[in-house]
């Protein structure tokens, strides 16, 4: 039999709430979203984004913060409200792996 490796682990699942305070469709908070859904997509499996309206028991990632200057140069979103600056688009996967770092953690504790 040949040895398990990481790559043929089953991942866990882990559910994470996105939440957006603008009702604007072409709201950059709302490209914010898009953008760590399309990350976990391509790049962070097993991570999911949810939009939800309620949760309880919520945990935070204070570290690494991410804060935009969405009117600096260069541009941050389209006119679509999404998320088109690569740099900002790599701090905002820090912060989605940090975040799966985080819940997993959580979830090992709880077994």
């Amino acid at each position: 039999m040949g040895s398990v490796t990481a790559s043929t682990m089953a991942q866990p699942t882990l559910r994470v709430a996105a939440f957006c305070g603008s009702l604007r469709k072409d709201s950059w908070h709302r490209g914010l979203i898009r953008a760590a859904e399309e990350l976990c997509e391509e790049s962070i499996p097993g991570l999911r984004i949810d939009h939800i309206g309620v949760f309880l028991d919520l945990h935070f990632i204070n570290k690494p913060e991410l804060h935009i200057r969405a009117f600096a140069d260069p541009p941050k979103f389209d006119e679509e409200g999404n998320l088109i600056d690569a740099v900002t688009r790599e701090r905002l996967k820090k912060v989605l792996l940090s975040l799966q770092a985080f819940a997993l953690r959580l979830k090992h504790k709880d077994e």
